[in-house]
This record gives structure tokens, sequence and C-alpha cells, in this order.
């Protein structure tokens, strides 16, 4: 096995090897947060673990208000074993040994690699309480689709305005309505709204729908309030906050919980988004996990 941590110095270089694979979109976006400082609260560091043809990136980012985040990444048919998988996840531990210790964190990927840390993690390092699953579906824009949203034209209902004003108050009322919201998120996802695309739309000078945005490149918390809805109002806030990262010469992207029917179908309907799907056309299993103290 071949276990390298990426140097900074080697950071636009190995960013160059990841371009245009959705497999590898996570560690794509993560490496150009961290190569322009586009999330100054929060640090990267990057591994590469090679065995035969197979190739593993794990982001370790630590973010000063809330949990670290593990990102495991691989491309699409890769052949690793349980055992060669949990060589790569002891080498990792052995560079970062404060994981032993730590209470909570968030780790996510393919159910193919992350299934595995889960249960890795479980039995080598015990940290946390428990562990909550959440099965997501990934989405991503297309050339096709990029170019379509980068020349939508936005027909707001009256009283309605996008607004990119966003106040304390404001930023503390959109993380109230994130029922993933974590202790340190009140702070994190002010400084989110602040660093990173997002899109609000205010009704007499209140958020009533918005969506913001994940330095590892996805949009998440879209929320419109249920006295507002079935207007187009997210949608729309979700297309504005994309043209603002396609702005970035970044690929818009999205996760949905797959118990979100609703939310799936609508997507699936549409004609923006593109599903990251495995060889037998079904979509991947991208799993986001929880560990709580």
């Amino acid at each position: 096995m071949i276990f390298l941590e990426i140097a900074k110095n080697d950071l636009l270089q190995y960013q160059e090897t990841l371009k245009n694979q959705v497999d590898l979109f996570f560690v794509y976006h993560s490496v150009d947060a961290e190569v322009r400082q586009l999330f100054p609260v929060t640090s990267n560091v990057f591994y590469k673990a090679t065995i035969g043809n197979n190739t593993l990136h794990i982001v370790y980012r630590k973010n000063l208000y809330t949990m670290s985040h593990i990102m495991l990444s691989v491309s699409s048919g890769h052949t690793f074993t349980d055992d060669q998988l949990n060589e790569i996840f002891e080498a990792f531990l052995s560079k970062n040994p404060e994981l032993k210790t730590q209470q909570s964190m968030i780790f996510k990927g393919a159910e193919c690699v992350t299934a595995q840390f889960t249960t890795w993690i479980k039995e080598r390092v015990k940290v946390g309480g428990s562990i909550k699953e959440n099965p997501c579906v990934y989405y991503y824009m297309n050339s096709e689709q990029i170019e379509l949203t980068k020349n939508h034209e936005f027909n707001l209902p009256d009283g309605y305005s996008f607004c990119d004003d966003i106040s304390q108050e404001d930023a503390l009322l959109i993380n109230s309505t994130w029922k993933n919201a974590k202790p340190g998120d009140e702070i994190q996802t002010a400084a989110r709204i602040k660093y990173l695309p997002f899109a609000c739309i205010k009704k007499n000078s209140q958020p009533v729908s918005y969506v913001i945005y994940d330095s590892c490149g996805t949009l998440n918390h879209l929320y419109t309030d249920a006295n507002h809805r079935q207007l187009g109002l997210g949608l729309a806030v979700e297309l504005r906050a994309s043209q603002k990262v396609i702005q970035l010469n970044r690929v818009p992207s999205k996760l949905i919980e797959q118990f979100n029917h609703t939310f799936l179908s609508s997507t699936n309907k549409g004609k923006y988004w593109t599903c990251w799907r495995e060889n037998n056309n079904d979509p991947i299993n991208y799993l986001v996990n929880v560990c709580y103290p």
C-alpha cells in the first residue's frame, strides 16, 4: 500500500488529477476551497491511498465551530477488499491519533467504502455513543444543465424578492429551521452565509425561502416556510445559489435524503439535475453518518 498526505504545495497538481470526475467531486471542491481559502473557518487535510489499481481519497476537514468531517471517495468500479480498506483506515488513524478520543464527527461517502469505515470505527476507535446513518442521493449539474441555469431568468411572485443582506438575526432564523443543525452550527451557518454562495428570498423583510452551501460543493438546507410554499420559491433559491456556484467555476450539486420522496421526485422530473448512478442505473447510495457522544 502507498499512503500519502498531499503536501500543500502539491494541492493544485492534485486537484488537476481530480477534475471532471463525478466520483471525486467532494474531494475536488474541498481542494478548491483549501487552495482558494473560500471558507477560512475550516481547514482540510488530504490523503491518498493506493493498493494495486485502486485509489481511495480521504478529506479530513476540521471545523472551527462544529464537528469534524471525514470524506471518503473512490472511483467507480474499485475492487478494494474490506481488509484493504481497514489497512488504509489504520494508516489514516496513525496520522490523526486524536480521532481515538474524538466524541463526535461526521463521515460520508459512497456506501461501498463508508459502510466499511462505519464498521471499522465502531470496533477500532469506539468513538461516540451512537451513529446515525443518513442515506442520500447525490445530484449534480452536467454541462448542459449548467448553461441552462446560467441563463435562467427569475420571475418571483409579487411581494417577494431576493436579498443578499442577511443580518445576524436572519442567520439564526435560517439555522433554527435546519433539522440537521448541531451544536456550533449557529456560528458555522452564519459563516457559510458570509463566505460561500447562498440564496434567500424575503417577504416583508423576513426570510421565507433559502438555501446554503457547503465548502465541499453541495447545496443544503433548502427550506421554504410552510406559509409560502407551492410558489416556486424553493427552485428559485436553488437556481440563484447555483448561479453563484457556477460563477466560482464550480459544479453545483446537492444531496437529498432518501426518505424525502417528494423532493426526490420533483428533482428527477425536473431538467436541472443529474443523478449520480451505478453502472446498472441505480442511484449511488451516499451515506452521511453522524457520530454523537
